[in-house]
């Protein structure tokens, strides 16, 4: 059974945010008073939570301060956390900002359940001497991990990092980690890539993989390749994508459906861009510019927000809601015909028969794109969704 982990760290929403007002508890504290993903559901949403850039001063500090990593994340100890190092985050270094020891040191005092060695990313484009250097690099730094380990016998599992270029590299990467003796593999790097790029590199990578050894994905969550895992003998994965799609607008149904939100951002002055003609203007030159007072404005956003509440009891129609909507995204610099994916939205009114705690608890505001605490809950939601959905392909597909 593949494990999912969703990649969390900083994604938090306000449990008292007040959606008719806009605004947040008085002294209300980010780190104290807001909560995660799984905080919402009463049911699991992910096998296990995934932390990038453990060794990141502003995240050891506040792992540290809580006491541990469940601690921080709120999570009960039964629930595995992994952690890896960020590679993304220093790809342009010539190494690594970590030395081996620190990590290790990190895994283990905050209670990381597995832990993934030091890898470097590498660029495909690079010259060979560079890919051959950084490939080095990660395989240096995971025998130096896994010896570490076995010498101070510690508890978090370890995971050895594979990168790589073409097939060939990857799989002489796996070679060694199982030659270091690691139970655990992890393929880095192949987060953007194709499944046409990335199957290849699988399969020649699970020509050399004991069936006992446990083979992980970094960064890939899409059920489009779930297949392709399953006959890899891929163990588990991780991403962030149903929460990243949803801040981006995307509201998703377990039958696979997608929905556009309906947006209608702030026209807080103090805080907002609005595009127009391919270029970010303030709100003030809209307003300079006299195509609308700022009073209007705002007066029209907040209807906007009203008559969607009210459609969503049957106290308006779909047009009338759908052209009020419209006219103040093309007053905001919104250029794009977005009609058609609203009606859409609109019509089927999707999260009256989600049955997750997000959409029953808010109800219309979540498919409104606006903020925070509003886009986050949806990209929550679509973690829920996604997790749904995994479950249920895998059964199907005993």
């Amino acid at each position: 059974m593949i494990k999912f982990f969703l990649s969390n760290a900083e994604d938090l929403v306000d449990p008292n945010y007040n959606f008719l007002t806009d605004e947040h508890p008085p002294n209300r504290d980010r780190w104290r008073d807001d909560v995660y993903a799984h905080q919402l559901f009463s049911e699991p949403i992910s096998d296990g939570v995934f932390l990038s850039g453990v060794a990141k001063p502003s995240l050891k500090k506040r792992v540290e301060a809580a006491g541990g990593v469940h601690a921080f994340l709120r999570l009960s100890p039964d629930v595995p956390v992994m952690g890896d190092c960020g590679a993304f985050n220093y790809k342009e270094k010539d190494i690594p900002p970590y030395q081996t020891k620190e990590i290790v040191e990190t895994y283990q005092r905050h209670d990381y359940t597995l832990g993934a060695s030091i890898d470097h990313l590498i660029d495909p484009k690079s010259s060979l001497d560079e890919k051959q250097r950084r490939w080095d690099i990660t395989l240096d730094n995971a025998e130096q991990f896994i010896s570490k380990h076995r010498s101070t016998q510690l508890d978090f599992t370890p995971i050895g990092v594979a990168q790589g270029w073409d097939p060939t590299s990857y799989r002489q990467a796996a070679e060694k980690l199982l030659a270091f003796g690691y139970e655990y593999v992890a393929i880095g790097g192949v987060t953007r890539l194709h499944v046409k790029h990335l199957k290849p590199i699988l399969k020649e990578v699970s020509t050399v993989l004991p069936g006992d050894v446990d083979l992980h994905l970094l960064g890939i969550a899409r059920l489009s390749d779930l297949a392709l895992f399953q006959s890899i003998g891929v163990t588990s994965f991780n991403g962030s994508t149903p929460i990243r799609r949803g801040t981006m607008g995307e509201y998703w149904t377990v039958p696979g459906k997608k929905y556009e939100a309906i947006r209608i951002p702030s026209a807080n002055r103090k805080h907002r861009q609005y595009r127009s003609s391919g270029r970010l203007r303030r709100l003030d030159d809209i307003f300079d510019e006299g195509e609308i007072s700022e009073k209007e404005f705002t007066k029209l956003e907040q209807a906007c927000l009203s008559m969607l509440r009210a459609y969503d009891k049957g106290k308006t129609s779909l047009d009338e809601v759908l052209n009020t909507i419209l006219q103040f995204n093309r007053l905001n610099g919104d250029t794009r015909d977005r009609r058609s994916k609203y009606e859409q939205t609109l019509y089927d009114r999707p999260w009256q028969t989600c049955p997750c705690e997000v959409c029953q608890d808010i109800g219309i505001e979540v498919i409104i794109f606006r903020g925070n605490d509003r886009n986050r809950r949806r990209g929550f939601h679509n973690a829920w969704i996604f997790y749904r959905q995994l479950q249920a392909a895998l059964e199907a597909g005993r």
